[in-house]
């Protein structure tokens, strides 16, 4: 690594003219960016048919001759046919019809993404300037920008999609407009606070970002709707809501930091892997589900107690139908408890032998 480097410090730059490179005015725009190019930041190198030589033997010693004449129309001809002859260049710094040529820049090894986002904004604004509009990007710095640009898209995909099923659940668990409202605000505060301490921390997102929306509309939804509804249960059988906050945080928020505090204990076991991108995606995920937690106590809790009864108790209405339903699965699990064991067990070897 030492000796030779790595292999992925580059930067290709590939500039279409229409119908071939060799014209007088395009070579002109093409040399000041390619001698321009030099000088980008975390640059080691940069080469070009229009910055390249080849070595001549004079009698007075060694001279260079042009790979390209820019300023020379008339040689135009001579030197592509001596660049196809030649097949040093062809389809690495020139294509085969001539209708694009490359500037290849050597980078520093291992830039990460604050300078690849500096070094393309340095080469898209030397492109602008020198009115070299048909170009196609390729390299380490490029493929930063493209990864990072999809994992933000997937992330914000997800989120948008997570956050309509959670809002469509809250809808026909709650049916009131301020619960939720509290509900969602919550989880999403929750969300935006999460990635803010991730950019605090300087995490960069990786392929499992995706997952981080997901996991916090879950996590969030839960530990709100355990507070939320036994806040309202307290409240609907005449308990002061003050009273009532306090009694549902001491009973419903000890059960619930349990369950956020045993969920983060097994996304931090995914330490154990061998994988970075899984390691720093499970201590990533135990901080959320932390935090998910923390804002649910003390966020959504405030927010229960500073909208009137009315608004929260809405117009729910409980079916009857479904709580006999409901009970009469309590009754038949309390009644055969062995059976059910026994037909779980069954069942579970069937699949067993399925599937071996």
């Amino acid at each position: 690594m030492e000796e030779f480097g790595t292999d992925d410090n580059f930067l290709l730059i590939a500039i279409e003219n229409d119908p071939t490179v060799f014209d007088e005015d395009f070579l002109k725009k093409f040399h000041a960016f390619s001698v321009e190019s030099k000088d980008f930041d975390f640059v080691t190198e940069s080469s070009s048919l229009t910055t390249l030589s080849y070595p001549l033997k004079t009698s007075f010693g060694f001279t260079q001759l042009p790979v390209i004449h820019r300023d020379d129309p008339l040689a135009y001809k001579k030197d592509w046919e001596k660049i196809k002859e030649d097949g040093l260049f062809v389809n690495f710094l020139i294509d085969s019809n001539a209708s694009s040529t490359v500037v290849a820049l050597r980078t520093q090894d291992d830039i990460d993404y604050q300078q690849a986002e500096l070094l393309l904004s340095q080469v898209r604004a030397s492109l602008k300037t020198h009115q070299l509009d048909n170009y196609h990007i390729l390299g380490r710095a490029f493929f930063l920008e493209a990864i990072v640009d999809m994992q933000k898209s997937e992330v914000l995909k997800t989120s948008i999609i997570a956050a309509i099923l959670v809002l469509i659940i809250l809808l026909l668990v709650y049916r009131s407009i301020p619960l939720v409202f509290i509900s969602m605000v919550s989880i999403c505060l929750s969300l935006i606070i999460f990635m803010g301490i991730l950019a605090l921390w300087g995490k960069e997102l990786n392929a499992m970002a995706a997952f981080y929306p997901v996991l916090m509309l879950i996590v969030g939804t839960s530990d709100v709707i355990h507070v939320t509804d036994s806040f309202i249960r307290k409240i609907q059988s005449g308990i002061p809501r003050y009273k009532a906050i306090r009694s549902s945080l001491r009973e419903v928020g000890l059960t619930t930091l349990l369950t956020s505090v045993t969920t983060a204990v097994g996304f931090i076991t995914l330490l154990s892997s061998r994988l970075v991108s899984i390691q720093e995606f499970g201590i990533n995920a135990a901080i959320g589900v932390m935090v998910a937690y923390l804002t649910v106590i003390f966020f959504t809790g405030s927010l229960l107690i500073s909208l009137p009864e009315k608004m929260l108790l809405g117009r729910r209405s409980i079916s009857k139908k479904w709580v006999d339903q409901l009970l009469k699965i309590n009754t038949f699990t309390k009644n055969y408890p062995k059976s059910i064991l026994a037909g779980t067990l069954l069942f579970t070897g069937f699949c067993f032998g399925v599937s071996v």
